[in-house]
């Protein structure tokens, strides 16, 4: 689940949410440490981030996509998804989602998001095709609202997930296992006081438990919560299936982060595979096996200046617009000051022109942002003047971003500005 709006739902709503601090998007360190560890000290950018091969530090040369790293915590190379539902939910939706959970890991779009998570450069293990690993259907309903915590708050989830382990009513769990547990509709979960269906939550989260199968031995075992947002069958499968690749990349998201982003703008968006590209992409859907599921983060394809969102849409040419090279994207400004950036369109085909903003998401504009040119296209140079009006209200950062548009796409990139 992502911490804040999409970019790109911004200029098409321009509505304001607050950030979320939940659980799939652990990211081991706070906004402010991540932020000292990319913002310069010394100048108003940082420095240039290393270039691609063959690129030279430029205005005229787009910086690089930034990459999710392994932060060293255990994945899930063979996925075992358990599916968990209520006896007051409809048996046709159920089935579906029981023969989603079932299948979704071995399909081909499994293999586009996930074969390239390797604990080790080429080498292994790596998140692999899994299975199904059964399905519960509880004896009971389930109760009008739930609660979780990743801060050792009310957590009624966990217990009833550490509870029914215990017992034996769900399937014992090994290294590989992920609970997902869908809730009816109606059914409320609050994840440290805050809804996941709303403020901008995507209506599911994932996170790992210590769990006793039979009183024996501790095991850390991952589980997925999937909201009923939407009466949707591809809403649900959509949420399930975001959660499910976070999941299997990063099980652990609080206690042992595994792939994540590290850049501090991207990060905001939530720093898994899924978030970044739910916040980034207004075209995240794509169908797996008769199901909609989401498109996740691909380094390889980032890493090639295509589109960063896997599976690619057949025939897409890609575009977008980034700061350059030799100016980087994370500003350092005190108030009242102003700094204009070198910004370079790019695309992976030829391309009309496309529409450009930049926004600065709030909740009350900190800074100004002005572009010379609203209407842009590959070679044209472009600058945006960035001034920091005010402090902001929380922290010393500020998220802003450009989101490039035209009839059927949008991509956001986002920056930061640290106030100094």
């Amino acid at each position: 689940m992502k911490r804040w709006l999409p970019l790109a739902a911004l200029v098409a709503t321009a509505s304001v949410v607050t950030a979320l601090p939940l659980a799939c998007t652990g990211a081991g360190a706070s906004r402010e440490q991540a932020a000292d560890a990319q913002v310069p000290s010394d100048g108003a950018t940082e420095g240039p981030a290393d270039a691609p091969a063959g690129d030279v530090a430029s205005p005229s040369t787009p910086a690089p996509f930034p990459t999710v790293e392994y932060l060293g915590g255990p994945i899930l190379s063979a996925p075992r998804v358990v599916t968990v539902t209520f006896p007051e939910d409809d048996p046709s939706l159920v089935a579906r989602l029981q023969l989603f959970d079932d299948t979704i890991t071995g399909t081909a779009w499994w293999t586009q998001v996930a074969h390239e998570y390797c604990v080790s450069p080429g080498g292994s293990p790596c998140v692999g095709p899994g299975s199904g690993g059964g399905h519960v259907v509880m004896p009971n309903a389930a109760l009008q609202a739930y609660t979780d915590s990743v801060r050792g708050g009310d957590a009624t989830i966990r217990q009833l997930v550490a509870d029914n382990v215990a017992d034996g009513a769900f399937p014992a769990p090994d290294a590989q296992t992920l609970y997902v547990l869908y809730m009816p509709t109606g059914v409320r979960v609050l994840l440290d006081g805050l809804d996941i269906c709303q403020h901008g939550g995507s209506g599911g989260y994932h996170d790992s438990i210590a769990v006793a199968p039979d009183g024996g031995t501790p095991l850390d075992v991952a589980y997925a919560v999937v909201g009923r947002c939407s009466s949707t069958e591809a809403a649900t499968t959509l949420t399930a299936s975001h959660e499910i690749v976070e999941a299997a990349t990063d099980p652990s998201p609080e206690g042992a982060p595994a792939f994540q982003m590290t850049d501090f703008a991207w990060l905001a968006f939530g720093g898994e595979v899924a978030d970044v590209c739910a916040a980034v992409d207004t075209n995240f859907e794509t169908q797996a096996s008769g199901f909609t599921v989401q498109r996740s983060w691909s380094n390889a394809s980032a890493a090639a200046r295509h589109d960063p969102c896997v599976p690619v849409p057949a025939g897409e040419v890609f575009f977008d617009v980034a700061p350059s090279l030799a100016t980087g994207g994370h500003l350092m400004l005190g108030v009242g000051q102003s700094v204009t950036l070198d910004l370079v369109p790019f695309a992976d085909g030829a391309t009309s022109d496309w529409q450009l903003t930049a926004i600065d998401p709030g909740p009350s504009p900190v800074l100004s942002l002005t572009l010379d040119r609203a209407t842009v296209h590959v070679g044209d140079a472009v600058h945006l003047t960035v001034t920091l009006q005010t402090m902001p209200q929380k922290g010393s950062d500020e998220l802003f971003g450009l989101a490039s548009q035209s009839a059927n796409d949008l991509h956001a990139w986002p920056m930061t500005v640290h106030a100094q």
